[in-house]
């Protein structure tokens, strides 16, 4: 901003890509962009044509984030978040699946809302839950170490 004075000035700041993936499963193709800010990461991303997967008993989690996840929150693992904006061939009826980042980790958890269920998440998105073909697109936030 042109401003020098200490509290004025932009700290850090940082745009890049970054590879990101879903624990137990394969994909043809994936891309994903960030920008850092302080702190502050938003990221963006594609994961296209599941090829494989294999059954998961803790859930998917969305892998590879370009900057560790802080424990800002302290009372929950589950920091900032956001959702998936597209996604197609899940094989489970799903309306919402959102993205909750897991603290001291470079994963976030994905959660899912059943298609026609209420709106608490609660139900963890399973991997290989007949998601041959299974393509996303998401955004979220989170704060960095």
């Amino acid at each position: 901003n042109g401003d020098t004075a200490t509290a004025n000035a932009l700290d850090d700041y940082e745009e890049g890509t970054w590879t990101p993936g879903i624990t137990g499963m394969t994909f043809s193709t994936v891309g994903g962009v960030y920008t850092k800010i302080g702190r502050r990461v938003q990221c963006s991303g594609m994961i296209i044509d599941c090829t494989s997967g294999t059954a998961s008993a803790v859930g998917a989690k969305l892998s590879g984030l370009p900057y560790t996840v802080s424990n800002t929150l302290g009372t929950t693992s589950l920091e900032d978040g956001g959702l998936f904006t597209y996604f197609s061939n899940l094989g489970v009826s799903t309306s919402t699946i959102t993205v909750a980042p897991d603290d001291s980790s470079t994963e976030a958890f994905l959660y899912r809302v059943a298609a026609g269920g209420n709106t608490t998440v609660t139900t963890l998105l399973r991997t290989a839950v007949d998601a041959s073909d299974f393509s996303c697109r998401f955004a979220f936030t989170y704060v960095s170490t």
